[in-house]
């Protein structure tokens, strides 16, 4: 736990390479994955098969010679409706802030190599990837972006019908009015919900980002990361893109999912130096 800028107290869970080199001896500063849940009413869980954040991969990546710290910052469900409320529009802001404190604190600690340090994250998770990488641009060596929103507009105006019953959720954590819907936001407020998207700032992104999408993704456009990645290549940016035809918000078809993670465990090898597996026999299917 660390004490978030305000006073906050923020809790979350570190997974460290094992350190066999020097027994007894305090481990050296490895690079660092911050790996960010969804939600943002959702939490990370200590659990090695992390049923609940299928992306974070993190004994893989402790394997591969990472930290792997998950927060959960404000905003996130078990630790009482005081410290879930506190995001209420704080999305785009202290949310942020407490990512960005989370990184001090393991770099203070001495767990992590300040130089070295990247991002995953899904869903709204993929958000603050691309809203941290934007924000501090010196701060990140890498990130990947997994079906991120970029732009809360296009969110708003294009939800799937189920989602309709949740919407109160949303408005309220974006700081909008519980009934509000696209067609009655105020200039002013479709105005901060640009500024708060990461598309309005993707262009001060410049470390290496790998972004990957379901192509079918009824609750986060495609389009989000298509802008994202023509937006970057445009501007010679490092960004690689990685499009499923055939999955939606979540990757789940086992192929997939292990041409995925082969893709992070490369980009992250590239930019942190971490260990990377090399060619598995899987590759050889159809």
């Amino acid at each position: 736990e660390f004490r978030a800028r305000d006073g906050l107290t923020v809790r979350g869970f570190l997974l460290r390479p094992r350190d066999t080199s020097s027994p007894g001896t305090a481990p050296a500063r490895v690079p660092l994955v911050v790996a960010i849940h969804g939600g943002p009413w959702l939490r990370d869980y200590w659990e090695p098969a992390e049923p609940n954040n299928g992306y974070a991969g993190s004994q893989l990546l402790a394997n591969r010679g990472y930290a792997v710290l998950h927060i959960n910052y404000r905003g996130s469900t078990g630790y009482g409706g005081r410290f879930m409320y506190a995001a209420v529009g704080e999305l785009a802001g202290k949310t942020q802030q407490d990512i960005e404190d989370g990184v001090q604190w393991a770099v203070a600690q001495g767990i992590a190599d300040p130089a070295r340090v990247g991002l995953i994250g899904d869903s709204f998770g993929g958000y603050s990837v691309l809203s941290q990488m934007a924000r501090s641009p010196q701060r990140y060596a890498c990130g990947v972006d997994v079906v991120g929103i970029a732009g809360w507009l296009r969110w708003l105006e294009e939800k799937p019908p189920y989602w309709h019953n949740l919407m109160h959720w949303w408005n309220l954590f974006l700081g909008l009015g519980t009934n509000a819907t696209p067609e009655t936001l105020a200039p002013a407020e479709r105005e901060r919900l640009h500024r708060e998207s990461p598309l309005a700032h993707v262009g001060e992104i410049r470390a290496p980002l790998l972004v990957i999408h379901g192509a079918n993704d009824v609750r986060v456009a495609r389009q989000d990361s298509d802008e994202v990645v023509n937006t970057l290549r445009q501007l010679g940016r490092p960004v690689e893109y990685l499009l499923f035809p055939d999955e939606g918000h979540a990757i789940r078809k086992w192929q997939n999912r292990l041409r995925m993670w082969r893709a992070i465990e490369d980009f992250y090898a590239g930019c942190l130096g971490g260990r990377s597996g090399g060619f598995d026999a899987y590759q050889l299917l159809p």
